[in-house]
């Protein structure tokens, strides 16, 4: 399927207000969509048989707050990071300009996602820590049979999550598992605007309502790229909760080849295809808005 846009239909937007539709349109769909990446980062790290069985246990041990543990910080990080990742996509789509659509799309998600990586490292892997410091702790518990598990204890901030890390493992501690983090981020980025673009392109101009196009493409870009970039987003995840135990991860022992590598690619799928359909409905509709002029 080839894009529909042409060098000539490139439609410029000002910087400022790029970043002001991104900044509301991903603060809300990153709140509709968190408890699913909760969800998400416990079964790719414990072994739940069912996206049933976490919730359940999510619910039975923590509650239903337990779910939006550790928001605050994915919440700033995803927004901010979402808003400049944006902004600089569509700078260097420009700077590309004369280079065919494709190629643009994709060499600007590259660069975009490679930058965006150094900032969002720290912020996801303090939600983790977050979201599976209580499971982390049983754990601990339960090697100790004089100290009993106590699910009522208060769950750490996201804040105090991040504290907590420096405290334990050193500042640089908080880019561990950086690698994949960029790995996943810069050819995620480089999928997820390439297909994006080009569904976008093709349904407007085969007479698709606009707003269904937006709806359509984001879900789509979204679901799509992360079935391409799951395998080393969970890798990540090993990785870094591995580190948490003190415990190294050769690159052989990250079972690449199997299918525990997709485990939570359900909850991912169903949540990526929804944060994306209202991020780029609401991100497309705001930009033009005489509000964020």
């Amino acid at each position: 399927m080839k894009s529909m846009e042409d060098n000539s239909s490139i439609q410029v937007h000002s910087p400022r207000n790029t970043f002001s539709a991104a900044v509301f349109s991903s603060a809300v769909s990153n709140i509709v969509g968190f408890p699913l990446d909760s969800i998400k980062v416990r079964q790719q790290t414990y072994h739940f048989p069912t996206i049933r069985s976490c919730f359940q246990n999510a619910i039975q041990h923590e509650g239903w707050r337990g779910l939006y543990r550790g928001f605050t910080l994915p919440l700033i990080s995803a927004t901010m990071s979402r808003s400049i990742s944006f902004t600089l996509y569509d700078s260097f789509k420009h700077s590309l300009e004369n280079t065919t659509p494709s190629v643009r799309y994709f060499l600007s998600g590259l660069g975009t996602g490679s930058l965006i990586s150094m900032f969002a490292c720290p912020f996801e892997y303090s939600k983790l820590y977050s979201q599976i410091h209580a499971l982390l702790r049983k754990q601990d518990v339960q090697k100790n049979i004089n100290k009993p598990y106590k699910p009522s204890q208060r769950p750490l901030s996201s804040f105090r999550s991040a504290s907590d890390i420096v405290r334990r493992y050193g500042f640089f501690s908080l880019w561990n598992g950086y690698r994949y983090h960029l790995a996943r981020d810069a050819f995620g980025s480089a999928c997820y605007f390439t297909i994006y673009e080009t569904f976008k392109g093709f349904l407007i101009s085969n007479h698709i309502t606009p707003s269904f196009a937006y709806a359509f493409s984001g879900a789509f870009c979204g679901a799509l790229s992360w079935v391409l970039v799951f395998p080393i987003d969970t890798a990540k995840s090993i990785v870094q909760k591995n580190t948490l135990l003190s415990v190294k991860t050769p690159l052989s022992s990250i079972p690449w080849l199997s299918f525990s590598i997709y485990r939570g690619i359900g909850i991912s799928l169903m949540r990526s295809a929804l944060i994306n359909s209202c991020n780029f409905t609401l991100f497309e509709a705001l930009r033009d808005v005489s509000f964020f002029q």
